[in-house]
């Protein structure tokens, strides 16, 4: 059993630095897996990436977003339209990219984390780094075909796994 934070989250989720980004992060950041095996028909864990409030987690809203599909990882948008540190073509212009070849991640001044925590997953498994019957290196089929009724209990089951990870937040307006 991992050790918790006081905030109900896995401590081995909590993210203190980023490749690319000098510095304290803006806000606390978490990356981890919710366990959806029991309420589906295989083995499978969603990838999730929860990035508190810049203001008041406390009491600010949750945002959960996802990237359109199949196959579309959140980490897309995360990283190029709304998340707090963004990549962009001036990401592998300069000193530092030459020197390490890790990209530049920037501050974004417009960051949906003005306004709220955001809460990304990577579904359905495999996308992203979702995946299913112990095997992160599976294709677009490896964890069957996807219809609504299919995505919707995936979904459900996601958001009620990530409350349990982060059960303080359940008071929190979700958008």
């Amino acid at each position: 059993s991992s050790l918790l934070l006081a905030t109900g989250a896995p401590a081995a989720d909590e993210i203190t630095s980023l490749p690319g980004w000098s510095g304290a992060l803006p806000s606390k950041w978490y990356s981890g897996y919710v366990n959806v095996t029991a309420s589906m028909d295989s083995e499978m864990l969603v990838h999730y990436v929860y990035i508190e409030s810049e203001g008041d987690a406390a009491h600010d809203p949750t945002i959960l977003w996802t990237n359109g599909g199949p196959g579309a990882s959140s980490m897309f948008g995360l990283l190029v339209e709304l998340g707090p540190l963004l990549l962009n073509d001036q990401s592998l212009v300069g000193d530092a990219y030459d020197q390490t070849g890790v990209p530049t991640l920037f501050y974004n001044p417009s960051a949906w984390t003005q306004l709220g925590s955001v809460l990304i997953f990577d579904w359905p498994p495999p996308v992203g780094f979702s995946y299913c019957h112990d095997d992160p290196t599976g294709d677009g089929f490896a964890c069957g075909k996807w219809d609504d009724e299919r995505m919707a209990n995936l979904s459900y089951a996601a958001l009620a796994g990530w409350f349990d990870l982060f059960p303080e937040r359940r008071s929190n307006d979700l958008y």
